[in-house]
Formats: structure tokens, sequence, C-alpha cells
């Protein structure tokens, strides 16, 4: 996705777009996973070994936003450019 890809919509368009991202990270799976991430600092998930229960903790919610993200993403931003179902 490019902004190029944006920058060809109507206002109305760009308007809902902008609406879905603000939805998006004030969505209740966005918190979860920033909560998470936040427990620790940047530098700590880059050490800990991916088998630890924290990582997989915030492996799993990050799962959970991107589908998310993915099945409600409007069709200008998806590479695909078909809508994703649940």
């Amino acid at each position: 996705m490019t902004f190029r890809t944006l920058r060809d919509l109507d206002e109305p368009r760009l308007i809902e777009i902008e609406n879905w991202y603000v939805t998006l990270v004030a969505s209740e799976h966005f918190k979860k996973l920033r909560r998470i991430y936040n427990e620790n600092a940047p530098a700590y998930w880059e050490r800990i070994p991916k088998h630890f229960e924290e990582h997989e903790k915030m492996r799993y919610r990050r799962d959970i936003f991107v589908t998310h993200a993915r099945s409600t993403m409007p069709a200008e931003l998806n590479p695909n450019g078909v809508k994703q179902d649940d």
C-alpha cells in the first residue's frame, strides 16, 4: 500500500478510511497488544527467546489484531484488492 493509492480518492472516501484507522487503533485488540508490548522495553522483545510465554502471548495478540485489521480493511488498503472474510 502506498499513499499514491489514496492520493486519487475523493475526500469522503479518505474520511471513511481515516475513521477505519481511528476505530482500529481504539479497538480492544490494539489496546491489549499495546499493553503487552509496553510491559517491557523494545530491546527485551528482541532478546528473549521466541518460546517464552511473554513472547507467545504477544504473538497471539498480534495475530488477533492483524486478523481483525484485515477483516475490516478498506479495499484501497488491501494489497490483494479483495476484502477478506473472518
